[in-house]
C-alpha cells in the first residue's frame, strides 16, 4: 500500500514512522524546509506522554515536570496556588521531538520531502495529492496540515516567547493568568531548566498580544526579564459546527486537521498521538475504508464538543467566570481532586469538581 502524508508536524511524522515500521510505503510532504520549525506550541503534555508515543529513548525531550501551579484571575491581583502532589504534566522540546520522529520514519523507510507545499484535491470519487505540476493517487492520503486545513475550526492567535527570568521560578509549577485584556483565553508562564528559563505565552482574538505578553511576564517574572525570541501560531478553541471532518474515500485527517485539540487549553499533542495509534491499528488490520478510525474520530470530536460547551460556561464576553473560579480555587481538596482527574478529559475533571464546588458553596452560606 502506498501512503502519502501531507504535513510533517508531530502527528504526520509519528504516523509516517509507525506505518513505515509496519511495512507500508510512506511518503511525507512538508511545506517547511526544517523539521520542527517554525515552532508553534509550548509543548505541555500529559505525564506519560513518552510511553504513550511508544519510543523509550524519547525521555531526553522532557524539559520540565509539573505538579501544579499558580493562578491569577487578573494581572496584578491575588494569586492562588494549586498543587496535586504528583506529576500531572511535562514540557517537551517539541522541535527535538519532531526531529526524533523524523529520524524514526526515515530509518523505517519513509521518504520525507521538505520545503515543498502540496495540496489534497478531489479526483473523481477519491482524493489525490497535487505536488508541483504532478498529481499522485496513492492508496491512502493522511492529512496532517494543521488547523488551517479545516475551515470548521474556531481559532485565535497565540504569541509566545522564550524568556530569561532575573529570578528563579518555582520548579514544578506552571503560572496561569486570566485578564480582561485577553478575555477569551489565558496567559501562561512555563519554567524549565533551573527555573530562570521559561516559555511565556498568551492567546486571544484581540490585537494587543505583544503588550499582553509583556504585562504577563512582568506579573510573574518582574520588570527585568529578557525576551530571547518570539514564536507562535494558531490556537484551536473549538469547532463552528458539530460536524467532525472524518475525510472520505482514501483521505483521512489526523491531529489538528482532524480537530483533535482541547478547546479549554488549545493542546493537541496527546490527542494527536492517540489518533495516530487508532489510525495505524485500523490500517494494519486491512481496513482501507478506515471505518474504525473514523468512528473513533467521531466519538473523540463529540467529547471535545462537550468540552467546548464547558468552555462556554467558564468564559463569557468579558472573560473568565471569576466568581465561579475564585470559589473553586479557594476550596479545600481541589488539588487532590485534580490529582485523580485525567489530563486530557476536561469534562470528566469538571464533573469530579462539581461536588467539591457545591460543598464549598453550601459552607459559604453557613
Amino acid at each position: 500500500m502506498n501512503i502519502f502524508v501531507v504535513g510533517g508536524g508531530p502527528s504526520g511524522l509519528l504516523a509516517a514512522a509507525k506505518l513505515s515500521e509496519a511495512g507500508f510505503n510512506v511518503t511525507v510532504i512538508e511545506e517547511h524546509s526544517r523539521v520542527g520549525f517554525p515552532e508553534h506550541c509550548t509543548g505541555i503534555v500529559r505525564e506519560n506522554f513518552v510511553s504513550l508515543v511508544g519510543y523509550s529513548d524519547l525521555k531526553n525531550i522532557i524539559l520540565a515536570k509539573y505538579t501544579g501551579g499558580y493562578v491569577s484571575l487578573e494581572l496584578g491581583n491575588e494569586i492562588h496556588h494549586v498543587d496535586t502532589g504528583s506529576i500531572k504534566a511535562v514540557m517537551i522540546d517539541r522541535p527535538l521531538y519532531e526531529r526524533v520522529l523524523s529520524d524514526y520514519a526515515s530509518c523505517a523507510g519513509a521518504q520525507i520531502i521538505l520545503g515543498k507545499p502540496a495540496k489534497i484535491v478531489r479526483a473523481g470519487d477519491s482524493y489525490a495529492v497535487k505536488f508541483g505540476d504532478r498529481i499522485f493517487k496513492p492508496d491512502l492520503i493522511i492529512g496532517a496540515r494543521g488547523p488551517r486545513a479545516n475551515p470548521n475550526l474556531k481559532v485565535i492567535t497565540g504569541l509566545q516567547a522564550y524568556v530569561l527570568s532575573p529570578k528563579s521560578l518555582e520548579q514544578g509549577s506552571l503560572y496561569v493568568a486570566f485578564s480582561r485584556f485577553f478575555a477569551d483565553f489565558f496567559g501562561w508562564v512555563a519554567p524549565y531548566g533551573d527555573g530562570t528559563l521559561a516559555k511565556v505565552g498568551v492567546a486571544s482574538a484581540s490585537k494587543n498580544l505583544r503588550w499582553s505578553l509583556i504585562r504577563l511576564g512582568q506579573t510573574f517574572l518582574g520588570a527585568n526579564y529578557k525576551v530571547k525570541t518570539y514564536f507562535g501560531g494558531l490556537v484551536v478553541v473549538g469547532a463552528k459546527e458539530f460536524i467532525p471532518n472524518t475525510g472520505g474515500s482514501n483521505y483521512v485527517p489526523i491531529g489538528d486537521e482532524a480537530g483533535l485539540v482541547k478547546p479549554l487549553t488549545g493542546g493537541g499533542l496527546d490527542l494527536g498521538v492517540l489518533g495516530v495509534k487508532n489510525l495505524v491499528e485500523d490500517v494494519r488490520l486491512g481496513g482501507l475504508g478506515l471505518e474504525k478510525y473514523r468512528m473513533w474520530l467521531r466519538k473523540s470530536r463529540f467529547r471535545l464538543f462537550e468540552a467546548q460547551i464547558l468552555r462556554g460556561i467558564l468564559f463569557n464576553p468579558h472573560g473568565i467566570n471569576k466568581i465561579l473560579l475564585t470559589r473553586l480555587l479557594k476550596t479545600q481538596g481541589l488539588g487532590n481532586s485534580l490529582k485523580q482527574a485525567d489530563f486530557d478529559d476536561h469534562v470528566g475533571a469538571a464533573l469530579k469538581l462539581i461536588p467539591l464546588y457545591l460543598r464549598s458553596s453550601f459552607e459559604g452560606f453557613l
